[in-house]
């Protein structure tokens, strides 16, 4: 089937949380959702309805029908969705006077931009501290757009040694809080384009240790800084206990944490390194209360994978941890012999990588699918979705439900709440009818279900067969 954009007439947001359901936990965990108005999405049609109205007014001899090529597996091949997953790294230089300079982007790309402030700290330009500088923030812009035009997915750290990691080269906390609110401004522009920020700056690749400034002082006020100038993207810090110091709790109250709408995460670059990860927990005894911490804030993780996790835990020990802390992102460079450790074991019949990209972030499956019609021929749909991955639903998603029958394209409008992932159409049908769901989000990214075929972005649910 040709796939072209119309308008979105499908709504689902659920924004910064949502239902969670994996191998190795139950546990469902619930947000806020709420509804928007429209964007672009969609199918090739000539001819289309829409309906707004979704309650069921079946009449009582509406019967079951069969569905054809609906398939329930859930696939053991990859599911790259966007902005989750295995990240690539980018390196972007800014200057106080920056050339404007060509990027290239794959569609759809998923990166760890690392952005090199070192031309305005007087550690490394002995001159002077300088604040951003109007040219760089012109070249910021350049950049996302760009990103953005490929549906690309960001994850943005700063620092001030060139990504060469070299220490105490930051220029005075007061002028790095200057440079957030600076890059604040291109930053809330393309807020969609960016997963996270992590937070950055203080120490050698900007992974906030071996520094002067690597304080729980200057952590709490470059939090502080980057919540109060970024809107609403999530704000990560290299080690749990800089975020829990931060709303005043210690290692032994921390079981009592109860902070509303944290933005506040955790990227861990020491994963697996050893049995602390690197320094990333306090201690052993410790490592299980701060992973509960992570999870209390609801909020997505990630980071760098440096050491094999069967060097300390087992392949079943790491799955629970990572549901636990919503991990949705790793990197694929650098320790690439770990990355073929995991294609070559297998794990619930496919591989430990494959199992990985498919858990990582938030994962969306059609749960159940049931039709029913009547002697009026009036079809009643109803689809039930749940999320398989490690991490909460973390931005806004649309989703658009279609059916075509033998041409004729109709549309559905559902608002699904926090507590009900049902998915409601009814409509007269005179033949056999294919049913289609395309997720999407705010810049048009397009998600796939974890069962169903997936085909220019839409997924293919089955076919209604009403004929003998």
């Amino acid at each position: 089937m040709n796939i072209k954009k119309i308008l979105l007439i499908a709504t689902f947001i659920l924004m910064l949380s949502g239902c969670k359901i994996s191998n190795a936990s139950t546990n469902t965990n619930i947000s806020t959702t709420t509804t928007v108005n429209s964007t672009t999405s969609g199918v090739n049609t000539t001819t289309a309805k829409t309906t707004t109205d979704t309650s069921i007014t079946t009449t009582q001899d509406a019967k079951e029908v069969k569905i054809e090529s609906f398939n329930k597996d859930i696939k053991t091949t990859e599911v790259i969705n966007p902005g989750m997953g295995f990240y690539r790294t980018r390196y972007v230089t800014l200057k106080r006077e920056c050339e404007e300079q060509n990027y290239d982007f794959e569609d759809n790309g998923f990166y760890h931009v690392r952005i090199d402030l070192s031309d305005f700290s007087k550690k490394t330009n002995n001159d002077s501290d300088y604040d951003i500088t109007n040219s760089a923030l012109n070249e910021l812009d350049h950049y996302f757009f760009f990103a953005i035009g490929h549906k690309c997915s960001l994850i943005l750290r700063f620092a001030y040694d060139g990504f060469k990691g070299k220490a105490d080269m930051e220029p005075s906390v007061e002028m790095i809080k200057n440079h957030i609110a600076k890059l604040s401004t291109k930053i809330n522009k393309y807020q969609d384009l960016i997963i996270a920020i992590e937070c950055g700056f203080i120490g050698p690749w900007g992974e906030m240790h071996t520094s002067a400034l690597g304080t729980q002082d200057t952590y709490n006020e470059l939090f502080t800084s980057w919540l109060t100038n970024v809107k609403q993207i999530p704000i990560l810090s290299r080690k749990p206990r800089f975020v829990y110091q931060y709303y005043g709790y210690t290692l032994d109250n921390i079981d009592k944490f109860d902070v509303d709408n944290s933005r506040l995460g955790v990227f861990n670059d020491g994963y697996y390194g050893d049995s602390l990860d690197t320094g990333t927990y306090v201690n052993l005894s410790a490592r299980d209360e701060e992973t509960k911490f992570i999870g209390k804030l609801n909020n997505l993780t990630g980071g760098e994978l440096i050491g094999e996790p069967t060097n300390n835990f087992s392949y079943d020990d790491i799955i629970k941890e990572m549901n636990l802390i919503n991990l949705t992102y790793l990197n694929y460079e650098w320790k690439y012999d770990i990355i073929q450790s995991w294609k070559n074991k297998t794990y619930l019949n496919q591989s430990f990588y494959t199992y990985m990209i498919n858990h990582m972030g938030f994962k969306l499956y059609v749960d159940d699918f049931k039709c029913l019609l009547d002697s009026n021929n009036k079809l009643s749909i109803d689809i039930n979705l749940k999320n398989m991955g490690f991490s909460h639903i973390t931005r806004k998603l649309y989703l658009e439900l279609m059916i075509d029958d033998n041409g004729d394209k109709t549309y559905v409008k559902k608002s699904i709440t926090d507590t009900n992932l049902d998915i409601n159409l009814e409509e007269v049908i005179t033949s056999d009818t294919d049913i289609y769901l395309s997720i999407t989000d705010e810049i048009g990214r397009s998600y796939e279900l974890m069962n169903g075929t997936y085909s220019n972005e839409t997924n293919y649910l089955g076919k209604v067969k009403i004929s003998n």
